[in-house]
Order: structure tokens, then sequence, then C-alpha cells
């Protein structure tokens, strides 16, 4: 997952890119980056979407919907929550460190969040 968030001209589930995921699978990948809400008061996962209609923050956590639906080994999220604010981030981040458990996971970031039973590299210049 990219820090500059792309959302597609497309429908909400196609932006997801879960193929035949069923319905309630994306819902709670949505509920677990907290875009449930956004996405059911504007018409639902088929509703028309493009990258103006969201905020930085709201398209990077549906990029992090599309991570959360992935079934792919390593995953790899260059700086997951710089759009979102503090407590939010670490929220999320939380929850798909959790989902996560069983894969490889590389997290690039700034803003190192306080997370648990992590090994952490720091580069200096």
């Amino acid at each position: 997952v990219l820090h500059d968030a792309v959302v597609l001209e497309d429908t909400v589930r196609a932006n997801l890119f879960a193929g035949d995921v069923p319905d309630a699978a994306l819902w709670r990948a949505l509920e677990a980056v907290e875009m449930d809400g956004r996405i059911r008061d504007s018409g639902g996962l088929d509703s028309w979407v493009r990258q103006d209609r969201f905020s930085l923050g709201e398209a990077q956590r549906i990029n992090l919907a599309r991570a959360w639906l992935s079934p792919r080994p390593v995953v790899l999220l260059d700086e997951p929550t710089e759009h979102l604010d503090e407590a939010q981030g670490e929220r999320i981040l939380e929850r798909l460190l959790a989902r996560f458990s069983d894969r490889i996971v590389v997290v690039s970031t700034h803003r190192a969040p306080p997370l648990r039973d992590v090994r952490t590299i720091e580069l200096q210049p």
C-alpha cells in the first residue's frame, strides 16, 4: 500500500480489487479501516466513486482495505497512516497487523506508532 492513495473512477467494490469476495467480507474490511459508515452513507459497495470524492485520509483507508482483503504472503505498507490522525492511525494499523500476524509485513514510516512484538530497523543518514 503506497502512501499516495489511489482511488479509481469505478465502484467502491471495484476499488477494493476483491473479485469474488462476499459482501460481508468487504464490509468487514471497510469496518477495520473505519470507512464502513462513509461508504454506507454514500450508496454502498456499488456506488460510483472517483479520487476527488474522498479526502486523502479516506482514499488511504480505501487502499488499506484493499490490503486487508489481499491474500498475499508479504505486505508492504508505505506510510500507511500518513493522512490519518494519530489515534485513528494507531487503531487501524493495530487491526491490520493483527490480521497479518501470519505474514511478513514491512511498514515504512516516519511516524513510528507504539507497536508491540515487532522488530524495528531505524535507518540513519
